[in-house]
């Protein structure tokens, strides 16, 4: 499938992990070559996990945390959250802290798990970026989400970066 016009995502079959008696079944994309995270007119939409994470980003470090947090799961508490962060920070501090998510960094792979995306990137190893999928649109997720979807991805993300999990 075609992402944007230059991206090739190579969805597998479904997986599973297991480990602690438990079996995680999730499915991957692979992305080849690697999806830049940086600001792009033609992801400014939540036609996809990824596009929803960069438009989402792209609005914060514009500082239109309103239009951001649109393309949330929980808006009202995200724009409290994120403008009460602003207005500890500075309008320049916070626009250099998001910022800095765009430098040279690149979503390699998407785990999903029912209509949780977890989108994992090659330079922050520990985490990844979490929207769900709601009536063919993406919004991102609040990390305060509770649902067994998304514990499991981060039981993924986990064993991934922990090297007990080969995503290829």
């Amino acid at each position: 499938m075609s992402i944007s016009g230059t991206v090739c995502a190579q969805q597998d079959a479904p997986r599973s992990y297991s480990a602690g008696g438990k079996t995680i079944h999730y499915f991957l994309t692979v992305f080849d070559p690697p999806v830049p995270i940086r600001p792009d007119p033609a992801r400014m939409n939540q036609d996809s996990a990824i596009n929803c994470t960069i438009f989402f980003l792209s609005k914060l470090q514009q500082g239109d945390i309103k239009a951001a947090t649109s393309a949330s799961e929980y808006p009202d508490a995200d724009l409290k959250l994120y403008a009460d962060y602003k207005t500890r920070v500075g309008d320049a501090e916070f626009s250099k802290q998001i910022s800095q998510l765009f430098e040279g960094d690149r979503y390699l792979y998407e785990l999903r798990i029912a209509n949780e995306h977890a989108l994992i990137s090659e330079k922050q190893l520990e985490g990844a970026r979490v929207v769900v999928e709601k009536q063919g649109k993406f919004f991102n997720e609040t990390f305060g989400h509770e649902s067994p979807q998304f514990k499991n991805l981060f039981e993924l993300v986990n064993a991934w970066s922990a090297g007990k999990l080969q995503l290829k």
